[in-house]
């Protein structure tokens, strides 16, 4: 049985594109599909104050979606 079906975690972080080229780049060798899901927490940090709005995370969530198109 093979998996050709790999998620991969879409954020706003710094090593998020090393994320999509690894899942592409193993999606392709085997001929699997690739699936983007954004999760992020609106916390910032370990804050119990500093919250993200949810504005800021609609505009996370629309970079990793153009990210994940861009990488594909």
């Amino acid at each position: 049985m093979a998996f050709k079906d790999l998620v991969v975690h879409v954020d706003s972080g710094a090593r998020a594109p090393e994320r999509l080229d690894l899942a592409f780049a193993v999606a392709r060798k085997f001929g699997g599909r690739v699936t983007g899901m954004f999760a992020e927490l609106d916390a910032l940090g370990s804050s119990l104050v500093g919250r993200r709005t949810p504005a800021d995370l609609d505009r996370a969530a629309e970079a990793g979606r153009k990210a994940l198109e861009a990488a594909a």
